[in-house]
């Protein structure tokens, strides 16, 4: 049950910060939780809007704690520094690709799949050359990271056949990827060296879906 104080509702993430500051036995593992789910994973964006989340929150919460002697933008600071540390060892580009298979069900920005400490980054770079940025544009809104024999995520539904969409598959055992463009209902296909990766069935009919056939 949320406290109330003085007429103020303690949220959830404030009333971690509060008990991260108190010393109780759950301290750590809350001020992880509250720094892990601040600082997203690795985007850059998504930290900084973190950041200013946690910074108004703590705004907030000053006139709460200043009674009882406590600085919330302290707090605030403690949890942020713990939250780049976890952005840190979230994904890494010199680190096995076979760390994504736990991040299965999530969105690409919210682990930063298309950043450049993903494990995929080089090698997306190097398949799509100058197409990158475009692959990237066509990917801000994909869905969640699936799997059926590789790792695979869809973007999003182009309104009009200009607008257009990608996919991308990953074998993260082999370290290859297939990376596809859409437009004007044509397929363009980007794929590493080597056999080319079976397409599970949700990204045949996706490319099928929306291709001149």
């Amino acid at each position: 049950m949320p406290v109330q104080i003085k007429q103020k509702i303690i949220t959830p993430l404030l009333a971690s910060l509060l008990l991260a500051l108190s010393g109780c036995d759950q301290a750590s593992q809350i001020a992880q939780q509250a720094a892990s789910s601040a600082a997203g994973m690795v985007s850059a964006e998504i930290k900084k809007q973190s950041d200013g989340a946690i910074e108004q929150i703590a705004g907030q919460a000053n006139d709460v704690l200043q009674p009882l002697g406590i600085d919330a933008n302290q707090i605030a600071s403690s949890v942020k520094a713990k939250g780049v540390l976890l952005a840190q060892k979230a994904l890494n580009s010199d680190s096995s690709w076979q760390q994504l298979e736990q991040y299965q069900g999530q969105l690409p920005q919210d682990i930063g799949l298309f950043t450049a400490v993903s494990p995929i980054s080089a090698e997306l770079k190097n398949i799509l050359n100058s197409e990158h940025p475009v692959f990237l544009s066509l990917m801000s809104s994909a869905s969640v990271l699936q799997s059926d024999g590789v790792l695979y995520v869809l973007g999003k539904a182009p309104a009009d056949t200009k607008s257009g969409t990608a996919w991308l598959m990953i074998d993260s055992k082999n370290r290859t990827l297939e990376a596809g463009l859409i437009r004007n209902k044509v397929a363009q296909i980007f794929s590493s060296k080597g056999d080319a990766l079976l397409r599970p069935a949700p990204v045949q009919k996706f490319i099928q879906q929306y291709t001149a056939g």
